[in-house]
């Protein structure tokens, strides 16, 4: 049986407003897990934790390549370099681990920016008798943990449980993959700093042409805020948000809506709303060369 592994998400950076793809999962027919780490990022300021505060601040970076990959069938020891560049900065991902004959294994995966190692994660993990249950637990030396759970299906899908505790907060993650590795499901974020719990819900769904719809929902310091953005397959993105101010007695204070092209080109505007009954409209006409034109 070719068994599916798929990458853990770990991404790199916190970026704005951003839709990428999932990993493709990696076939393989040597049974061996290979987590991948072309890093996930959803909508890459929620969907998915940065391993830290100065990894937060390299740019982000979409393109990774393999570099390296090797795998030892009698040992079992296996390693694989991602890399990525972006605004001149180059990232790494390095991944060098065992997996022993019951399926049982660990790895270490480091993270590098220019050369230098800004976090390394320990991972052990399981897999069941028949192949298709694989669990993971993981510590980072920046304090941070991880716990996950995938269950593979012959067709190439798969469901996921992970769990990532980090110094920002908590990542609670349930979805499945597809066959495409086209991800479904929900991210929970919790920041115990906050009043708020959770801080945010992402529901991450497809569209119809096989594009990737997001909903997601957030409070924090007196504000509500809920929005919808599609990404269709053809680099068409529609977005629609409201937002309330708990100060005011309006509700909700912000309603506007969005759509670009793939150029970068597009149009929309929101309504703000006032306790004193007037109303702020404001018009956006957005160039592919990055232009603004506002009324």
């Amino acid at each position: 049986m070719i068994r599916h592994t798929y990458s853990l998400t770990l991404v790199l950076a916190v970026a704005a407003l951003a839709a990428c793809d999932s990993a493709v999962p990696q076939a393989s027919d040597r049974g061996a897990v290979l987590p991948s780490i072309a890093p996930r990022s959803q909508i890459a300021a929620l969907a998915a934790p940065a391993p830290d505060e100065a990894a937060a601040e390299v740019p982000a970076c979409e393109d990774w390549v393999q570099t390296e990959d090797t795998w030892d069938g009698v040992t079992g020891a296996f390693h694989s370099v991602w890399q990525c560049e972006s605004e001149g900065v180059v990232q790494r991902s390095i991944t060098d681990g065992v997996q022993n004959a019951d399926g049982s294994g660990s790895f270490t995966r480091s993270f590098e920016v220019d050369g230098v190692v800004i976090e390394v994660w320990s991972f052990n993990f399981t897999t069941s008798a028949d192949g298709l249950t694989q669990t993971y637990d993981a510590t980072s030396d920046q304090g941070g943990t991880y716990q996950g759970s995938y269950v593979y299906a012959e067709d190439g899908s798969s469901t996921v449980h992970e769990v990532w505790t980090l110094a920002e907060g908590t990542y609670l993650i349930d979805g499945a993959y597809d066959a495409e590795g086209n991800f479904t499901g929900t991210t929970r974020f919790d920041d115990p700093a906050t009043e708020a719990s959770p801080d945010y819900v992402v529901q991450d769904s497809r569209l119809d042409d096989g594009g990737l719809r997001q909903e997601v929902n957030s409070q924090g310091d007196g504000f509500t805020s809920h929005y919808i953005a599609d990404f269709s397959a053809d680099g068409v993105t529609h977005y629609t948000f409201e937002t309330d101010d708990g100060s005011s007695a309006v509700n909700p204070d912000w309603v506007g809506e969005y759509t670009w092209d793939i150029s970068g080109a597009g149009s929309g505007g929101y309504t703000q709303s006032f306790d004193d009954g007037s109303l702020l409209a404001v018009s956006d006409t957005f160039g592919g060369d990055g232009s603004t034109d506002e009324s």
